[in-house]
């Protein structure tokens, strides 16, 4: 299990590919988005 520092440095860095993949490939965005939200919670979930 990753610590909170960790967890904090993955989801800037998971932030950062996913605003990258975006600004080149915009059609993804929506399946990125939701993706992210996934993501988001999970994290939520986990932290708990």
């Amino acid at each position: 299990m990753p610590s909170e520092k960790q967890r904090d440095v993955l989801s800037v860095l998971v932030a950062v590919i996913l605003g990258y993949i975006g600004y080149i490939h915009p059609s993804a965005v929506s399946a990125l988005t939701l993706a992210a939200a996934v993501w988001a919670g999970m994290c939520t979930y986990l932290k708990e």
